[in-house]
Protein backbone atom coordinates (compact mmCIF):
# COMPACT_ATOMS: atom_id res chain seq x y z
CA UNK A 1 0.00 0.00 0.00
CA UNK A 2 1.63 3.17 -0.96
CA UNK A 3 2.81 5.42 2.20
CA UNK A 4 0.78 8.73 1.99
CA UNK A 5 2.56 12.04 2.11
CA UNK A 6 2.15 14.42 4.86
CA UNK A 7 0.22 17.03 4.59
CA UNK A 8 1.45 20.88 5.05
CA UNK A 9 -0.07 24.45 5.66
CA UNK A 10 0.73 27.38 4.82
CA UNK A 11 -0.10 30.24 6.27
CA UNK A 12 0.64 34.13 4.99
CA UNK A 13 -0.84 37.54 5.38
CA UNK A 14 -1.29 38.05 1.72
CA UNK A 15 -1.20 36.76 -2.12
CA UNK A 16 0.31 37.83 -4.56
CA UNK A 17 -2.91 38.31 -6.76
CA UNK A 18 -3.87 40.86 -4.39
CA UNK A 19 -0.74 42.01 -2.61
CA UNK A 20 2.17 41.53 -4.27
CA UNK A 21 4.93 42.19 -1.27
CA UNK A 22 8.13 39.99 -0.98
CA UNK A 23 6.65 38.33 1.78
CA UNK A 24 3.57 37.09 -0.26
CA UNK A 25 5.91 35.95 -3.54
CA UNK A 26 8.37 34.62 -0.86
CA UNK A 27 5.48 32.09 0.36
CA UNK A 28 3.78 31.68 -3.12
CA UNK A 29 7.36 30.35 -4.50
CA UNK A 30 7.87 28.22 -1.91
CA UNK A 31 3.95 27.00 -1.99
CA UNK A 32 4.40 26.47 -5.51
CA UNK A 33 7.32 24.69 -5.79
CA UNK A 34 6.47 22.26 -2.69
CA UNK A 35 3.47 21.46 -4.83
CA UNK A 36 5.68 20.36 -8.08
CA UNK A 37 8.35 18.60 -5.59
CA UNK A 38 6.20 16.10 -4.05
CA UNK A 39 7.35 15.15 -0.97
CA UNK A 40 4.55 16.78 0.85
CA UNK A 41 0.99 17.91 0.04
CA UNK A 42 1.09 21.32 0.56
CA UNK A 43 -2.12 24.02 1.19
CA UNK A 44 -2.05 27.37 1.06
CA UNK A 45 -4.01 29.78 3.55
CA UNK A 46 -3.91 33.36 2.69
CA UNK A 47 -5.45 36.21 3.89
CA UNK A 48 -6.71 38.90 1.66
CA UNK A 49 -8.72 42.18 2.28
CA UNK A 50 -10.87 43.07 -0.82
CA UNK A 51 -14.51 43.05 -0.04
CA UNK A 52 -15.53 42.09 -3.67
CA UNK A 53 -15.00 38.58 -2.32
CA UNK A 54 -17.84 38.29 -0.32
CA UNK A 55 -20.35 39.47 -2.69
CA UNK A 56 -22.74 36.67 -3.26
CA UNK A 57 -21.24 35.40 0.27
CA UNK A 58 -22.25 37.61 2.99
CA UNK A 59 -19.93 37.31 6.55
CA UNK A 60 -18.02 34.36 5.28
CA UNK A 61 -14.90 34.57 6.26
CA UNK A 62 -12.84 31.55 4.59
CA UNK A 63 -13.37 31.26 0.52
CA UNK A 64 -12.18 28.91 -2.01
CA UNK A 65 -10.15 30.56 -5.11
CA UNK A 66 -11.16 29.41 -8.52
CA UNK A 67 -7.73 29.18 -9.39
CA UNK A 68 -6.26 26.88 -7.09
CA UNK A 69 -8.58 23.84 -5.32
CA UNK A 70 -5.88 24.08 -2.61
CA UNK A 71 -5.79 27.68 -1.51
CA UNK A 72 -8.32 29.01 0.95
CA UNK A 73 -9.13 32.96 1.03
CA UNK A 74 -9.52 34.25 4.28
CA UNK A 75 -11.29 37.20 4.49
CA UNK A 76 -10.17 39.78 7.38
CA UNK A 77 -9.96 43.44 6.68
CA UNK A 78 -8.30 44.70 9.61
CA UNK A 79 -11.48 45.23 11.81
CA UNK A 80 -10.64 44.86 15.48
CA UNK A 81 -7.16 43.99 15.05
CA UNK A 82 -4.81 45.66 17.42
CA UNK A 83 -1.72 46.70 15.47
CA UNK A 84 0.39 47.49 18.27
CA UNK A 85 0.34 43.88 19.82
CA UNK A 86 -0.44 42.50 16.79
CA UNK A 87 -3.38 40.37 18.26
CA UNK A 88 -7.33 39.83 18.10
CA UNK A 89 -7.24 38.88 21.41
CA UNK A 90 -6.35 41.22 23.52
CA UNK A 91 -8.01 43.57 25.08
CA UNK A 92 -11.21 41.87 24.19
CA UNK A 93 -10.55 42.19 20.90
CA UNK A 94 -11.32 39.07 19.23
CA UNK A 95 -12.98 38.08 16.17
CA UNK A 96 -15.17 34.81 16.81
CA UNK A 97 -15.77 34.44 13.37
CA UNK A 98 -12.31 34.62 11.82
CA UNK A 99 -11.18 31.90 14.39
CA UNK A 100 -14.35 29.77 13.78
CA UNK A 101 -13.80 30.05 10.27
CA UNK A 102 -9.70 28.78 10.91
CA UNK A 103 -10.79 26.02 13.66
CA UNK A 104 -13.18 24.41 11.15
CA UNK A 105 -10.72 24.57 8.34
CA UNK A 106 -7.44 23.31 10.53
CA UNK A 107 -9.60 20.56 11.96
CA UNK A 108 -10.64 19.03 8.86
CA UNK A 109 -7.82 19.69 6.65
CA UNK A 110 -5.47 18.04 9.83
CA UNK A 111 -2.14 19.15 8.56
CA UNK A 112 0.92 17.55 10.06
CA UNK A 113 3.18 20.84 9.53
CA UNK A 114 1.63 24.33 9.75
CA UNK A 115 4.15 26.36 8.43
CA UNK A 116 3.27 30.32 9.23
CA UNK A 117 4.72 32.93 6.92
CA UNK A 118 3.75 35.97 8.75
CA UNK A 119 1.29 37.09 11.78
CA UNK A 120 0.52 40.50 10.33
CA UNK A 121 -3.49 41.20 10.07
CA UNK A 122 -3.88 37.67 11.98
CA UNK A 123 -2.44 37.73 14.96
CA UNK A 124 0.41 35.86 16.58
CA UNK A 125 -2.18 34.70 18.91
CA UNK A 126 -2.91 31.85 16.31
CA UNK A 127 0.03 30.28 16.73
CA UNK A 128 -1.37 29.60 20.06
CA UNK A 129 -4.44 28.75 18.70
CA UNK A 130 -3.13 26.40 16.40
CA UNK A 131 -1.28 24.51 18.53
CA UNK A 132 -4.76 24.00 20.94
CA UNK A 133 -6.34 22.48 17.94
CA UNK A 134 -3.77 20.28 16.30
CA UNK A 135 -1.49 19.37 18.96
CA UNK A 136 0.37 16.87 17.38
CA UNK A 137 1.41 18.83 14.09
CA UNK A 138 4.84 20.99 14.34
CA UNK A 139 4.60 25.14 13.84
CA UNK A 140 7.06 26.57 12.04
CA UNK A 141 7.60 30.31 11.35
CA UNK A 142 9.78 32.19 8.79
CA UNK A 143 10.69 35.68 10.09
CA UNK A 144 10.27 38.10 7.31
CA UNK A 145 11.16 40.95 9.36
CA UNK A 146 11.69 42.62 12.64
CA UNK A 147 7.97 43.29 13.84
CA UNK A 148 7.94 41.20 16.86
CA UNK A 149 11.24 42.99 18.14
CA UNK A 150 9.83 46.85 16.75
CA UNK A 151 6.75 48.47 17.37
CA UNK A 152 7.46 50.94 14.26
CA UNK A 153 6.15 48.58 12.04
CA UNK A 154 8.87 46.25 12.21
CA UNK A 155 11.88 48.84 10.63
CA UNK A 156 13.60 49.06 13.92
CA UNK A 157 13.99 52.83 12.71
CA UNK A 158 13.50 55.71 15.36
CA UNK A 159 10.06 57.02 14.83
CA UNK A 160 11.96 60.29 13.56
CA UNK A 161 13.37 58.45 11.07
CA UNK A 162 16.79 59.93 10.99
CA UNK A 163 18.06 56.77 13.23
CA UNK A 164 18.47 53.34 13.15
CA UNK A 165 17.66 51.66 16.10
CA UNK A 166 20.19 48.61 16.79
CA UNK A 167 18.20 47.16 20.10
CA UNK A 168 14.65 47.18 21.43
CA UNK A 169 14.48 48.19 25.14
CA UNK A 170 11.73 49.99 27.18
CA UNK A 171 13.63 53.12 27.62
CA UNK A 172 14.04 53.51 24.20
CA UNK A 173 10.69 51.96 22.96
CA UNK A 174 8.96 54.62 25.13
CA UNK A 175 10.75 57.42 23.11
CA UNK A 176 9.86 56.50 20.05
CA UNK A 177 6.21 56.47 21.49
CA UNK A 178 5.83 58.60 24.54
CA UNK A 179 1.80 57.97 24.30
CA UNK A 180 2.68 54.02 25.36
CA UNK A 181 3.65 52.96 29.22
CA UNK A 182 6.42 51.03 29.95
CA UNK A 183 4.56 48.23 30.73
CA UNK A 184 2.69 48.29 27.44
CA UNK A 185 6.22 47.22 25.41
CA UNK A 186 6.54 44.90 28.75
CA UNK A 187 3.38 42.90 27.73
CA UNK A 188 3.76 43.40 24.04
CA UNK A 189 6.65 41.16 24.47
CA UNK A 190 5.80 38.53 26.34
CA UNK A 191 2.84 38.08 24.37
CA UNK A 192 4.94 37.43 21.44
CA UNK A 193 7.58 35.52 24.17
CA UNK A 194 4.67 32.91 24.33
CA UNK A 195 3.31 32.91 21.19
CA UNK A 196 6.74 31.99 19.82
CA UNK A 197 7.27 29.22 22.43
CA UNK A 198 4.40 26.74 20.63
CA UNK A 199 7.44 27.37 17.35
CA UNK A 200 9.13 24.00 16.76
CA UNK A 201 11.24 26.07 14.46
CA UNK A 202 11.95 29.33 12.83
CA UNK A 203 13.43 29.82 10.10
CA UNK A 204 15.65 33.28 8.81
CA UNK A 205 16.15 34.64 5.37
CA UNK A 206 19.28 36.07 6.60
CA UNK A 207 21.96 35.79 9.53
CA UNK A 208 21.78 39.35 10.21
CA UNK A 209 17.78 38.92 10.79
CA UNK A 210 18.60 35.59 13.11
CA UNK A 211 20.92 37.58 15.05
CA UNK A 212 19.01 40.20 15.91
CA UNK A 213 16.20 37.91 17.30
CA UNK A 214 18.80 35.64 19.32
CA UNK A 215 20.03 39.25 20.72
CA UNK A 216 15.98 39.77 21.43
CA UNK A 217 15.97 36.34 23.20
CA UNK A 218 14.94 33.45 21.08
CA UNK A 219 17.69 30.17 20.95
CA UNK A 220 19.49 30.53 18.26
CA UNK A 221 19.71 26.71 17.82
CA UNK A 222 15.58 27.26 16.99
CA UNK A 223 16.69 29.50 14.01
CA UNK A 224 17.57 28.10 10.79
CA UNK A 225 19.18 29.91 8.07
CA UNK A 226 17.30 29.27 4.47
CA UNK A 227 17.05 32.30 2.04
CA UNK A 228 14.04 32.75 -0.12
CA UNK A 229 14.20 30.99 -3.41
CA UNK A 230 12.82 31.53 -6.33
CA UNK A 231 12.27 30.40 -10.17
CA UNK A 232 15.58 31.38 -11.76
CA UNK A 233 15.45 32.78 -15.16
CA UNK A 234 17.66 32.61 -17.41
CA UNK A 235 19.95 35.14 -18.48
CA UNK A 236 18.49 37.50 -21.43
CA UNK A 237 21.09 38.94 -23.44
CA UNK A 238 20.95 42.39 -23.11
CA UNK A 239 20.52 44.85 -26.01
CA UNK A 240 23.95 46.29 -27.18
CA UNK A 241 24.74 49.59 -26.31
CA UNK A 242 24.17 52.49 -28.75
CA UNK A 243 27.00 54.87 -29.22
CA UNK A 244 26.71 57.87 -26.67
CA UNK A 245 24.38 55.92 -24.58
CA UNK A 246 24.04 56.68 -20.95
CA UNK A 247 24.83 54.44 -18.36
CA UNK A 248 21.30 53.73 -16.15
CA UNK A 249 20.90 53.01 -12.81
CA UNK A 250 17.33 51.96 -11.72
CA UNK A 251 15.43 51.89 -8.57
CA UNK A 252 12.65 49.06 -8.89
CA UNK A 253 10.12 48.25 -5.61
CA UNK A 254 7.73 50.18 -3.29
CA UNK A 255 7.75 53.78 -3.31
CA UNK A 256 7.70 53.66 0.72
CA UNK A 257 9.51 55.90 3.30
CA UNK A 258 11.84 53.28 4.54
CA UNK A 259 12.79 52.50 0.88
CA UNK A 260 14.95 55.09 0.21
CA UNK A 261 13.88 56.12 -3.14
CA UNK A 262 14.24 59.99 -2.12
CA UNK A 263 18.10 59.18 -1.65
CA UNK A 264 18.12 57.60 -4.86
CA UNK A 265 16.18 61.14 -6.30
CA UNK A 266 18.48 63.58 -4.25
CA UNK A 267 21.76 61.80 -5.85
CA UNK A 268 19.91 62.52 -9.15
CA UNK A 269 19.43 65.99 -8.84
CA UNK A 270 22.67 66.50 -7.36
CA UNK A 271 24.39 65.07 -10.28
CA UNK A 272 22.24 67.28 -12.58
CA UNK A 273 23.54 70.16 -10.19
CA UNK A 274 27.19 68.90 -11.11
CA UNK A 275 25.83 68.47 -14.78
CA UNK A 276 25.41 72.11 -14.78
CA UNK A 277 28.17 73.59 -13.98
CA UNK A 278 30.28 75.17 -16.25
CA UNK A 279 33.76 74.22 -16.87
CA UNK A 280 36.18 71.97 -14.74
CA UNK A 281 35.69 68.39 -13.62
CA UNK A 282 31.67 68.38 -14.56
CA UNK A 283 32.71 68.07 -18.41
CA UNK A 284 34.16 64.55 -17.61
CA UNK A 285 31.29 63.16 -15.73
CA UNK A 286 29.66 60.37 -17.68
CA UNK A 287 26.28 60.53 -19.13
CA UNK A 288 24.15 58.99 -16.26
CA UNK A 289 20.18 58.11 -16.03
CA UNK A 290 18.33 57.44 -13.21
CA UNK A 291 15.08 54.97 -13.83
CA UNK A 292 12.10 54.84 -11.31
CA UNK A 293 10.29 51.65 -11.74
CA UNK A 294 7.44 51.39 -9.03
CA UNK A 295 3.99 52.42 -8.32
CA UNK A 296 3.34 55.56 -6.00
CA UNK A 297 0.11 54.21 -4.71
CA UNK A 298 2.01 54.05 -1.10
CA UNK A 299 2.64 57.75 -1.27
CA UNK A 300 0.39 60.02 0.41
CA UNK A 301 0.41 63.89 2.16
CA UNK A 302 4.17 65.52 2.30
CA UNK A 303 5.74 62.06 0.85
CA UNK A 304 3.75 62.66 -2.55
CA UNK A 305 5.01 66.44 -2.24
CA UNK A 306 8.45 65.22 -1.62
CA UNK A 307 8.39 63.03 -4.78
CA UNK A 308 6.80 65.49 -6.80
CA UNK A 309 9.45 68.05 -6.20
CA UNK A 310 12.59 65.78 -5.93
CA UNK A 311 11.96 64.28 -9.58
CA UNK A 312 10.84 68.38 -10.68
CA UNK A 313 13.97 68.92 -9.33
CA UNK A 314 16.10 66.36 -11.36
CA UNK A 315 13.14 66.24 -14.52
CA UNK A 316 15.83 65.90 -17.29
CA UNK A 317 17.75 63.13 -15.73
CA UNK A 318 15.12 61.52 -14.25
CA UNK A 319 12.75 58.64 -16.03
CA UNK A 320 9.47 57.81 -14.44
CA UNK A 321 8.22 54.26 -15.76
CA UNK A 322 5.64 53.72 -13.44
CA UNK A 323 4.28 50.38 -12.35
CA UNK A 324 5.68 47.00 -13.94
CA UNK A 325 4.59 44.11 -13.89
CA UNK A 326 6.29 41.14 -12.85
CA UNK A 327 6.19 39.10 -16.11
CA UNK A 328 8.09 42.11 -17.91
CA UNK A 329 10.57 42.67 -15.43
CA UNK A 330 13.79 40.21 -16.61
CA UNK A 331 13.01 42.58 -20.31
CA UNK A 332 13.08 45.70 -17.67
CA UNK A 333 16.02 44.68 -15.83
CA UNK A 334 17.95 43.42 -19.23
CA UNK A 335 17.74 47.87 -20.29
CA UNK A 336 19.47 48.86 -17.31
CA UNK A 337 23.18 48.73 -16.02
CA UNK A 338 22.86 48.70 -12.42
CA UNK A 339 20.38 47.96 -9.46
CA UNK A 340 20.11 50.85 -6.50
CA UNK A 341 18.81 49.51 -3.54
CA UNK A 342 19.02 52.51 -1.04
CA UNK A 343 16.30 51.32 2.02
CA UNK A 344 17.27 53.45 4.90
CA UNK A 345 16.17 50.28 7.48
CA UNK A 346 18.07 47.20 7.81
CA UNK A 347 15.96 45.08 5.03
CA UNK A 348 16.34 41.34 5.61
CA UNK A 349 16.83 39.54 1.76
CA UNK A 350 15.43 42.19 -0.80
CA UNK A 351 13.87 39.79 -3.45
CA UNK A 352 14.98 43.05 -5.90
CA UNK A 353 18.33 41.84 -5.09
CA UNK A 354 17.76 38.44 -6.01
CA UNK A 355 16.67 39.71 -9.42
CA UNK A 356 19.00 42.01 -10.30
CA UNK A 357 21.51 38.80 -9.74
CA UNK A 358 19.08 36.58 -12.10
CA UNK A 359 19.86 39.22 -14.44
CA UNK A 360 23.32 39.59 -13.68
CA UNK A 361 22.82 43.30 -13.38
CA UNK A 362 25.37 44.63 -10.22
CA UNK A 363 23.56 45.88 -7.17
CA UNK A 364 24.67 49.20 -5.40
CA UNK A 365 23.03 48.91 -1.59
CA UNK A 366 23.05 50.59 1.42
CA UNK A 367 25.90 48.93 3.59
CA UNK A 368 23.51 47.91 6.62
CA UNK A 369 21.59 44.79 7.57
CA UNK A 370 20.34 42.40 5.07
CA UNK A 371 21.92 44.46 1.69
CA UNK A 372 25.29 44.02 2.98
CA UNK A 373 25.05 40.50 3.24
CA UNK A 374 23.96 39.95 0.00
CA UNK A 375 25.95 42.01 -1.73
CA UNK A 376 29.57 41.77 -0.97
CA UNK A 377 31.34 45.45 -1.37
CA UNK A 378 33.64 45.31 -4.57
CA UNK A 379 33.30 41.62 -5.33
CA UNK A 380 29.63 41.49 -6.87
CA UNK A 381 28.21 45.39 -6.22
CA UNK A 382 29.01 47.74 -4.40
CA UNK A 383 28.38 49.52 -1.01
CA UNK A 384 27.00 53.12 -0.22
CA UNK A 385 26.57 55.00 3.50
CA UNK A 386 23.20 54.54 4.28
CA UNK A 387 20.89 57.71 3.96
CA UNK A 388 23.95 59.62 1.80
CA UNK A 389 23.28 60.22 -1.62
CA UNK A 390 26.59 62.25 -2.13
CA UNK A 391 27.88 58.42 -1.17
CA UNK A 392 25.86 56.91 -4.09
CA UNK A 393 26.48 59.35 -6.44
CA UNK A 394 30.00 58.75 -6.36
CA UNK A 395 29.58 54.44 -6.48
CA UNK A 396 27.07 55.11 -9.57
CA UNK A 397 29.55 58.00 -11.16
CA UNK A 398 32.78 55.37 -10.06
CA UNK A 399 30.69 52.41 -11.55
CA UNK A 400 29.45 54.02 -14.67
CA UNK A 401 33.82 55.27 -15.38
CA UNK A 402 35.62 52.43 -14.97
CA UNK A 403 34.40 49.21 -17.39
CA UNK A 404 36.63 47.14 -15.74
CA UNK A 405 35.60 47.58 -12.56
CA UNK A 406 32.28 46.90 -14.16
CA UNK A 407 33.11 43.38 -15.99
CA UNK A 408 34.85 42.33 -12.78
CA UNK A 409 31.61 42.88 -10.43
CA UNK A 410 29.30 41.35 -13.09
CA UNK A 411 31.79 38.00 -13.33
CA UNK A 412 30.87 37.37 -9.43
CA UNK A 413 27.82 38.11 -9.51
CA UNK A 414 26.27 34.50 -7.31
CA UNK A 415 23.83 32.18 -8.81
CA UNK A 416 20.73 32.47 -6.56
CA UNK A 417 18.83 30.08 -4.84
CA UNK A 418 16.18 28.43 -6.82
CA UNK A 419 12.90 27.49 -5.61
CA UNK A 420 13.65 23.89 -6.21
CA UNK A 421 17.03 24.43 -4.03
CA UNK A 422 14.89 26.20 -0.90
CA UNK A 423 11.92 23.38 -0.93
CA UNK A 424 14.91 20.31 -0.95
CA UNK A 425 16.56 22.21 2.34
CA UNK A 426 13.06 23.04 4.13
CA UNK A 427 11.52 19.15 3.23
CA UNK A 428 14.44 18.31 5.05
CA UNK A 429 13.71 20.61 7.73
CA UNK A 430 10.16 19.15 7.85
CA UNK A 431 11.58 15.23 7.97
CA UNK A 432 13.50 15.95 10.79
CA UNK A 433 10.86 17.59 12.90
CA UNK A 434 8.46 14.73 11.95
CA UNK A 435 11.46 11.83 12.68
CA UNK A 436 11.46 10.98 9.06
CA UNK A 437 15.50 10.26 9.65
CA UNK A 438 17.28 10.78 12.38
CA UNK A 439 19.98 12.08 10.78
CA UNK A 440 20.03 15.68 11.31
CA UNK A 441 23.01 16.88 9.64
CA UNK A 442 21.78 16.28 6.09
CA UNK A 443 20.65 19.72 5.98
CA UNK A 444 23.39 21.24 6.95
CA UNK A 445 25.20 19.61 4.72
CA UNK A 446 23.18 21.17 2.06
CA UNK A 447 23.90 24.09 3.53
CA UNK A 448 27.59 23.90 3.40
CA UNK A 449 27.99 22.74 0.08
CA UNK A 450 26.17 25.57 -1.42
CA UNK A 451 28.18 28.07 0.15
CA UNK A 452 31.05 25.89 -1.44
CA UNK A 453 29.53 26.07 -4.14
CA UNK A 454 29.54 21.67 -4.76
CA UNK A 455 26.16 19.50 -5.29
CA UNK A 456 25.01 17.42 -2.46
Amino acid sequence: MKKSRKKVLYVVHGHPAFSAGGGEWATYFLYQAMKENGNYDPYLLARVSDPNYQIGHPGSRMLGWEKDDRTQLLVSNGDNYDYFYHSKMSANLHETDLYWAIKDYVLALEPDIVHFQHFIHLGVDLLSYVRSLVPAAKILLTLHEYEAICANQGKMLKTDRKQLCHQASLAACCRCFPQRKAHQFFLRERLFKSNFEEVDRFIAPSHFLKARYVDWGLDPERILVIDNGRPVWSRKERPPKRPGQPFRAAFFGQFVDCKGWDVFLKAAAEYLRLKSQAGGASQNLPEVRFSLHGTRDGLIGEWSDLFNRLVEAARTVVLDHGAYDMKVLQDLLSRVDCVVVPSVWWENSPLVIQEAFMAKVPVICSNIGGMAEKVTDRVNGLHFSVGDHFDLLDRILELASSPELYDRLVKAIPDVLSDREMVDQISSLYDELLGEHKNVSMLARMQQARVAGTMV
